[in-house]
């Protein structure tokens, strides 16, 4: 399935939803996401309602929608630049490719400057997990899993994101979740304006404006 005309292929990786390979010649990789029989295609983050903490993030299977979706976001929201190929001709592997990435230096320094290159805000409070919001495609989005194997840097020196989980975010939870509301107010306008705004100036807003 998987050809090169230079014949200088190697297999770099494989994670939970594709596996990888690099065209040496060409410094570009090729992911190939495994579309099961049942439809589902890795995993997405989803909302759910938690006595604890008032709502929680847990990890729900993907389809093919969705995995399109997140190929998108982290393209146009500043992750590694990213190309949908399309589906292999046999119908069960959706094919992305993005440029050769190098290793992180220091995750914890390279992952805050990737989502700051997102442009990605974490919401006050606890969801179970790390979390943020980021705002791509005209909508916000839910973006976690940001683990050792999805922060890497260009050949620049840039640290980025390559790969995530994402989750869309239900209107009905804004009206509860007041975290979630300003985080998103502060995402969109850190996208449209390039400046991000600070808490204080979004606490001085009714919830209207949100």
């Amino acid at each position: 399935m998987l050809y090169s005309p230079t014949g200088e292929l190697e297999r770099v990786g494989e994670g939970k939803e594709a596996t990888a390979w690099r065209d040496t010649q060409t410094d570009v990789v090729y992911k190939f996401f495994d579309l099961r029989e049942n439809g589902h295609l890795g995993q997405k983050l989803e909302l759910r309602a938690d006595e604890a903490h008032g709502c929680a993030v847990e990890y729900e299977s993907a389809k093919l929608p969705d995995i399109l979706d997140k190929l998108a976001v982290i393209h146009e929201a500043g992750g590694c630049p990213t190309e949908i190929v399309g589906l292999a001709d046999t119908g069960d592997f959706l094919i992305a490719k993005q440029p050769y990435c190098l290793p992180y230096k220091d995750i914890a320094a390279d992952r805050k400057r990737a989502v700051e290159k997102a442009k990605a805000v974490m919401p006050t409070g606890s969801y179970r997990q790390t979390l943020w919001v980021v705002w791509a495609l005209g909508q916000p989005w839910l973006l976690g899993d940001l683990h050792t194997g999805n922060i890497m840097r260009d050949h620049a020196g840039a640290p980025l994101i390559i790969d995530a989980h994402l989750g869309r975010i239900p209107e009905a939870w804004l009206h509860t979740q007041l975290s979630l509301s300003h985080a998103i107010h502060r995402a969109q306008t850190w996208r449209s304006t390039n400046i991000l705004p600070s808490t204080a100036m979004l606490t001085e807003g009714s919830d209207d404006e949100l």
